[in-house]
Formats: structure tokens, C-alpha cells, sequence
């Protein structure tokens, strides 16, 4: 038992440090990556914006409406994402490189956040256990599993909300029945209809962690459920004042795919990518490839370990432990309600494959933290034998190696981005020197299948108020251009409307 109490109540000893160097090995990684991998130019729905609240912003300036209304049902854009994009747009000529240091700040935040809440100490009070749990974390949710994330700052944008949402669990372990309608309402107004699994993520991490006697967690079922009510109400008031949001653009859905003999996907795909996406299973197996179909199942194994051990442990009184299952599970259930939510929004439309995207990866590691916190409540107390401690720095030991190679794959990937950025820089310079003419682009210039006139009206737009590729600093920054023509030249050229 003594050798179990050094490694608990260690502040930071050789492992513990060991942990840190790790923990900061990936942080600068995923951060060097994200600044170099992160597209700067405009691209997909960011063109249809320019022509509805961006830009109104653009033309007209900050106002309430054009933060929360929405234009369509389909609209997931929420007032995070747009304030930070009015931010970079004013401060720094509509850069999108700000989007990703500003995302990539907000995963590290995450990462602290979430081992604090598993802990139930402060960062100064931390042992050893947290530091490998830091690190730990680190490995899966900074991982360079999927390019995408980083390459497209608006999908490194979802680390926004999903720092909202930790700090939503934080608080309402605490929070008192009437500070629950205020939190809930600032929660749903902020994450719109993400909230939705947010505020249900909470209460069956109260439940499972006994946090919360019956009584008080019907209380606090009441009052988040009338926060939401309340923030329903709000933006129906800024809908109706602009018109009303226009259901015509939503698309009606069929669920015929979920009576498909393949619905056993719906799980098996996002387990796989969250450990290794299906852009890396045949450079990183290769004529192993059959070892690739067993990580889902072994997850799948995981899961119902999991919850096993959740419940065998349900009258568990240490405040610790509760602490750690609370989190443990909050962040489980979030999973699951993030993953129904994409099947309900883009199965029906696109089929099971779709789930393979590369920018939901973002999503899919959260089932790997917490497991990974649900792990760190089961050390509490454990007696450390040679083949504990031998079998745990295997582990650590794989998944170090693991990481280290889809990294390798991630920096290898970087050198087409970078020409791939300057094709599309390209592509929007044809555009705007001629954009009543039909152009071939690369997919990311959607602008390009645009009618005419809202093609016309949005590139003289970027062009006169010298924006992202159109700006001088930008192009000093990236060295992009419009096919090396001066944007001021462009602004006052009499060919372009």
C-alpha cells in the first residue's frame, strides 16, 4: 500500500513528469499542425453566408439580428461561431487561420477543464494519476487521426461548444435549482439545438453518479428543460421579426436507411474512426489490414465494460470517485447524443457511409475520454504489482506509437494541402476577374456554382472592402494570391461590377 500512496499523493514526481512532457509533446504538435494545416481562404459555407449575415455584417455592421437570426432550418451556424468570425473579420481581413489558433486554444482548455472536473482538485492539487490522465486525453482528442479537423477551421470550430458544453457539466454539478433556468437559457441560446445533448448528458451523469437525490433531480430536469423552452423562445422571436425562418429550405428525411440490414454501422464506423480514421487504416496496416475491422469490436467491449463498471459502482459515496463518474459519463452519454444527432440529420440523406467524414472524428474521440476518465476512477486505490504497471506502460507505450505514425501521415499529407490552397486561390481570382463567366474550381470555392448576379455581388464585395484573399495583409501573410493581380486594382477595375 505505500508504493500506492507515493503514486496518488506525489504532487509531480518522475512519472508524473514523464506525463507532462507527453501531454505537451502532443499540444505543440496539434497546434504547429493546425497553423500551417489551416485553410486562410474562404470556403463551402462560408460563401453562402457572405451572401445573407455575413454579408449584412460586412455592409451594414453588427446588430442583434444578424447574430441571432438563422436564414434556414438547415442553419447550423451558431453566435460563437459568428462572433468570432465578425471578430477576424474586422480585425484581421476575414483571416481564417484565426478560427484555428482561437479552436485549437479552446481543445487544450477541454482537455484541463475535463481533468479537473474528473479530479475534483485544483490544477496546484494534481498527482500523478492526473497528470497521465492529462496526457492521456491529450494522445486522443489532439490526435492527427483526421487532417480535416485542422485543415478546415470551421470543423476546428466545434471545440468551441464543446467547451461550452464542459463547462456546463463543471457547473451544474453544483449549481443550484434556480441558477439551472439561467445556465440552461445562456446554454441554449449560445448552442442552439446542440444543447439538446448537452442538458440530457447532464442529468444521466447526475443520476448514474448519485450527485443528485431523485427529488432534486427532477428539479433540475424541470428547470433545464424550461431554460431551453426559454431559449426556443428567443430566437423565435428574432425569426419572426426578420420574416420568419423559411421552411421551404429544410429538406424533408426518410428513414428507410434505419430498417437497412446495414444499420449496425450506425456504431461500428464512428468506434473506428475515433481510433483510426478510414483515410489511414491501409497506410497504417497495410498487409495487416484485417486488424483494422477488430478495433470497433474492441471498443464495443469497452463500452459495455463501462457501464458495467458505472453502475457497479453506483453506491459509491466517495466524493472522488462521484466526481470522476460524473464526468465519465457526462461526457459518454454526450457522445451518444452528438452521434444520433448526425445520424438523424445526414443518414436519411446520405446513407451510412457518410458517417466516415473526416471533420466528425472531432466527435467520435470523445467516447475515447471517457473511457479514458472511467479508467482513471478505476486506479483509485489499486494495488501496484510489476505486471499492473507493466501491462499500463505497454499501453502507454502503444498508444504513443500509434499517435506518433498517424502524425506521420498528417505532416506528410501537409505538402498537397499547401497546393491545394494555392489552386483555390487561383480559382477565386478567375472568379472575380470574370464572374459572370461558368469557371471549373476546386470544391471548397463553391462560389463557383452560384448564379451569376450572387456571384457578381459577393466578389465585388470582398473585393472593395479588401477581404481574405483580396486584402493585402492576407496575401503578405500566405503568400496567396488572386492570380497575381492587385486587389486595390481589382476593386477599381470597371470589368468587375
Amino acid at each position: 500500500m505505500n508504493s500506492v500512496a507515493r503514486f496518488d499523493e506525489r504532487a509531480l514526481g518522475w512519472s508524473g513528469m514523464a506525463a507532462v512532457i507527453t501531454a505537451g509533446a502532443c499540444i505543440a504538435n496539434a497546434f504547429a499542425y493546425a497553423l500551417l494545416a489551416a485553410n486562410p481562404l474562404i470556403q463551402s459555407d462560408i460563401w453562402r453566408y457572405l451572401d445573407g449575415f455575413l454579408g449584412t455584417y460586412i455592409e451594414r455592421g453588427f446588430s442583434l439580428s444578424v447574430l441571432f437570426a438563422r436564414a434556414d432550418m438547415n442553419d447550423a451556424n451558431m453566435p460563437l461561431h459568428k462572433l468570432v468570425l465578425f471578430l477576424h473579420t474586422s480585425l484581421f481581413d476575414m483571416d481564417f487561420l484565426c478560427e484555428a489558433a482561437i479552436a485549437m486554444l479552446c481543445c487544450v482548455v477541454c482537455v484541463l477543464s475535463l481533468v479537473r472536473l474528473a479530479a475534483n482538485r485544483g490544477i496546484g492539487n494534481w498527482r500523478n494519476r492526473e497528470y497521465w490522465l492529462l496526457s492521456g486525453l491529450c494522445l486522443v482528442l489532439l490526435s492527427l487521426n483526421s487532417t480535416q479537423i485542422y485543415s478546415w477551421p470551421r470543423a476546428t470550430m466545434w471545440y468551441v461548444p464543446i467547451l461550452v458544453s464542459f463547462v456546463y457539466f463543471r457547473i451544474m454539478k453544483e449549481a443550484r435549482v434556480v441558477q439551472v433556468v439561467a445556465l440552461t437559457f445562456f446554454l441554449g441560446v449560445l448552442l442552439l439545438e446542440f444543447a439538446l445533448p448537452v442538458v440530457a448528458a447532464m442529468l444521466g451523469a447526475l443520476w448514474a453518479s448519485r450527485l443528485a437525490t431523485p427529488r432534486r433531480l427532477g428539479a433540475i430536469a424541470i428547470a433545464a428543460a424550461t431554460g431551453l423552452l426559454a431559449a426556443a423562445m428567443f430566437y423565435w422571436s428574432f425569426e419572426w421579426s426578420i420574416g420568419g425562418v423559411d421552411v421551404a429550405m429544410s429538406k424533408p428525411r426518410s428513414f428507410a436507411a434505419f430498417a437497412d440490414a446495414g444499420v449496425w454501422q450506425m456504431l461500428v464506423l464512428p468506434l473506428a474512426d475515433s481510433m483510426v480514421h478510414e483515410s489511414n487504416v491501409h497506410a497504417l496496416f497495410g498487409r495487416f489490414l484485417p486488424l483494422a475491422s477488430v478495433l470497433p469490436w474492441l471498443l464495443l467491449v469497452a463500452h459495455a465494460w463501462f457501464w458495467w463498471r458505472v453502475f457497479m459502482r453506483r453506491k459509491d459515496i466517495n466524493p472522488d470517485s462521484s466526481a470522476a463518474t460524473y464526468a465519465a459519463v457526462a461526457v459518454m452519454l454526450f457522445f451518444y447524443g452528438l452521434l444520433v444527432g448526425i445520424m438523424v440529420q445526414r443518414v436519411p440523406e446520405f446513407g451510412f457511409k457518410y458517417l466516415h467524414q473526416p471533420r466528425y472524428v472531432l466527435f467520435y474521440q470523445l467516447n475515447l475520454a471517457a473511457l479514458l476518465v472511467l479508467a482513471y476512477r478505476e486506479t483509485a486505490g489499486v494495488s501496484w504489482t510489476w505486471r499492473s504497471r507493466a501491462g499500463i506502460a505497454m499501453a502507454i507505450a502503444l498508444s504513443c506509437a500509434l499517435q506518433l505514425r498517424l502524425s506521420e501521415l498528417a505532416w506528410a499529407h501537409l505538402q498537397y494541402a499547401s497546393r491545394y490552397y494555392e489552386q483555390a486561390a487561383l480559382d477565386m481570382g478567375r472568379v472575380a476577374q470574370a464572374p459572370t463567366t461558368d469557371i471549373e474550381c476546386v470544391p471548397v470555392v463553391t462560389v463557383c456554382k452560384f448564379p451569376e448576379k450572387r456571384r457578381e455581388r459577393i466578389m465585388r464585395m470582398l473585393a472593395s472592402h479588401r477581404l481574405n484573399l483580396f486584402s493585402p495583409a492576407f496575401q503578405a501573410r500566405h503568400r496567396l494570391y488572386p492570380d497575381g493581380r492587385s486587389p486595390l486594382a481589382l476593386a477599381a477595375d470597371p470589368a468587375v461590377p
